[in-house]
């Protein structure tokens, strides 16, 4: 293709070059020789294509040239991209051909859905749909309520939430899981793509203009790649592998692989080597702790890596994990080892969790996800109006058991406005004693509490 094309058509012809057999071969033999196995060499030769190519494309379409220039090609994007067709299978051996025929069947077609779903995301960014009194999790919710009777403009505002998130502002992390179904695609779509483009929110994108001037004056090497690629001078594993990441320290990786070893006395020898590197090993923990591979009591660690980097989390009150922590309580079952302790970990994280557990309250589905936090909102909300708000709400909606978990949760708070409603639960019939007994001491602590408030007033 002539060099004169705009990068982003360059790039998009890239990506139809990727899905030929030589190109796939030459990838699948680097990633497999790096150890992948072979359905894992597939997914992330897929995502390398996806990231330095289709990704590439709509930052070059978007930040290439004019407004109205990038809008026309962001529209232009979806219907340009190309899927390599091939009607006979290449002289691979029987294994490539197996995988070839999934990469075909399973992975390709969702760059045309990636292609498009970016398109939206970056036109909304281009169009300056980022009204700063909107928020990204209102929009997400009413795309929600339209999913059904408004299926287009439901996506449009999912598209909107995500340049918002784009420039930085905070999406709520379970959307992807609790978007009604129609609509769950689309989402994990746009959510992927924001991760991406910025750098699991780490580097968000500045306004359209500044961004525009960064993005030219990193161009050269955009370009450079591209002659690369063009000319079969490198693959795109290689220049993955060729990143220039930062090594881990020595301590940092020694810290790390002693919460693989059954040695109490080494980890209470640790925990001070755990605070000293705390801003360095905090992402490593987080990782650990999320990497479901290693919570069966068969892996490697018999499970207890992931709760000891949990644990650690919590003596750190590590704030980033407190979302990560979340998601591990919505993926595990109340009996499995990791989720009491992911739970006593948000509790000691302490109020700067709160805001990751009020946007559970807020806008999460999940009854059972909400019951099993509000005692942890409960220590951690003390003097939050939203966190009173959030309970009281929930806890008229619930009946039973998880009825008292979340009354115990308010009372935990420490606002004397829980003292009717737990003088209210203690006349019902038929409660359990430990349910009595643990609400009349709530009660007892609120009525000592407001005992030693009057002390306190008439003694000033």
């Amino acid at each position: 293709m002539s060099q004169a094309a705009p990068i982003w058509r360059r790039l998009l012809h890239l990506v139809e070059r990727a899905q030929e057999p030589e190109w796939f071969e030459r990838e699948i033999k680097i990633l497999t020789a790096q150890g992948y196995s072979d359905n894992d060499a597939v997914d992330f030769y897929s995502g390398l294509v996806g990231h330095y190519l289709l990704e590439s494309a709509g930052l070059a379409a978007a930040l290439g040239s004019s407004r109205e220039t990038a809008l026309h090609d962001l529209a232009d994007l979806p219907v340009s991209i190309r899927t390599s067709e091939n009607d006979q299978m290449p002289p691979f051996a029987w294994r490539e051909q197996a995988l070839y025929r999934r990469f075909l069947r399973q992975v390709q077609p969702l760059f045309s859905e990636l292609a498009t779903a970016m398109a939206a995301l970056l036109s909304c960014y281009v169009a300056g749909e980022q009204d700063a009194a909107l928020l990204p999790d209102d929009l997400m919710a009413e795309a929600n309520r339209l999913a059904d009777a408004d299926p287009d403009g439901a996506r449009h505002y999912v598209a909107r939430a995500g340049a918002l998130a784009l420039r930085g502002q905070r999406l709520w992390w379970g959307w992807q899981s609790e978007m009604s179904p129609p609509l769950r695609r689309w989402t994990t779509h746009i959510v992927g793509l924001v991760d991406s483009i910025t750098h699991e929110g780490h580097a968000p994108l500045a306004a359209v203009d500044v961004q525009r001037e960064t993005w030219l004056a990193e161009s050269d090497s955009l370009e450079r790649l591209i002659i690369a690629l063009e000319d079969g001078d490198v693959a795109l594993s290689e220049v993955q592998f060729g990143q220039q990441l930062t090594p881990a320290d020595e301590e940092v990786e020694e810290l790390i692989y002693s919460l693989f070893r059954n040695d109490a006395r080494e980890r209470e020898g640790t925990q001070f080597a755990f605070q000293r590197c705390r801003e360095a090993v905090i992402p490593y923990l987080i990782s650990l702790a999320q990497d479901q591979s290693l919570w069966g009591v068969d892996s490697h660690g018999d499970g207890w890596a992931p709760i000891r980097a949990v644990d650690v989390l919590g003596q750190l009150a590590a704030e980033e994990a407190a979302e990560p922590l979340l998601q591990i309580i919505s993926m595990c079952a109340p009996d499995d080892r990791l989720y009491d302790h992911a739970l006593l970990a948000l509790q000691n994280i302490g109020s700067k969790a709160l805001p990751a557990l009020l946007d559970v309250m807020r806008y999460s589905q999940d009854r059972a996800l909400k019951v099993a936090i509000a005692p942890v909102l409960g220590v951690v909300g003390r003097g939050s109006d939203a966190a009173f708000e959030a309970l009281y709400a929930l806890y008229h909606q619930m009946r039973g058991d998880d009825a008292i978990v979340v009354l115990l949760g308010l009372a935990a708070l420490q606002d004397m406005r829980c003292v009717p409603l737990l003088e209210r639960a203690l006349r019902r019939a038929g409660l359990t004693s430990i349910d009595r007994a643990e609400l009349r001491e709530a009660l007892a602590v609120l009525q000592a509490e407001k005992s030693s408030a009057c002390d306190r007033l008439r003694a000033s």
